[in-house]
């Protein structure tokens, strides 16, 4: 019960940053394995992070509200781009999101408001979050939260290129994402809770994501 509680108390704070991909420890997922690759920034990762992303899983570690997620996908950096800059249809792939609006839209700067929500047991929470994004195709993304339930979010997505060794097979991308979160001063005390529930829901995120870059891929 006393978990059931705050959860509902606290879930309006874990919908705000729903987009982010955060775990407190390292946690594995399967996704689609590749083999042979050439030009390859896994070179210099550690051996442990190139054995898991060449088996095609997902490397998360982090802890205190810093987290960094590595996956190795087959996919054009076109497509990823795509995905992750589709604002305004979030809420046709992703869970939990139910609506987001482009509110400025300066060329590469832009500053859109998100509606999420979120089922915890018979509840349903919503919230709204505005998030500023600066772009840098096709390598990096920043975005940081500027209003919402939550006392900071801010964070970065990394995409590199790999090139096969083999004519015959496609090519890869490297994906980095680097996040900073801090719940604030109401969830002082119960930190851990906030990071094990947002966990649990970030994870169901990334994965929509994985499977949103796949579907666009394989497209004609």
């Amino acid at each position: 019960m006393l978990i059931s509680s705050l959860k509902k108390k606290y879930s309006k704070l874990l919908t705000s940053c729903i987009i982010a991909i955060a775990t407190g420890a390292t946690i594995i997922v399967n996704l689609p394995a590749k083999a042979e690759i050439l030009n390859n920034p896994l070179d210099q990762l550690s051996r442990e992070e190139q054995n898991v992303l060449q088996d095609g899983k997902i490397f998360l570690v982090g802890e205190d509200g810093k987290y960094t997620v590595k996956v190795l996908l087959t996919a054009s950096i076109a497509t990823v781009w795509e995905v992750l800059t589709d604002y305004d249809n979030f809420e046709n792939f992703l869970p939990n999101i139910a609506e987001t609006e482009i509110l400025e839209n300066n060329d590469n700067h832009l500053v859109f408001e998100q509606v999420n929500l979120v089922d915890i047991l018979f509840f349903t929470q919503k919230s709204k979050v505005t998030i500023a994004v600066k772009e840098n195709y096709p390598q990096q993304i920043n975005f940081n939260v500027i209003e919402g339930d939550i006392e900071s979010l801010q964070g970065k997505w990394l995409l590199e290129p790999i090139l096969s060794q083999s004519a015959s097979s496609l090519d890869q991308v490297l994906i980095t994402y680097q996040v900073n979160i801090d719940p604030g001063m109401e969830f002082s005390s119960n930190r851990e809770l906030f990071f094990y529930i947002y966990q649990d829901i970030l994870q169901n995120t990334f994965q929509a994501l994985r499977q949103e870059i796949n579907n666009r891929n394989a497209l004609p």
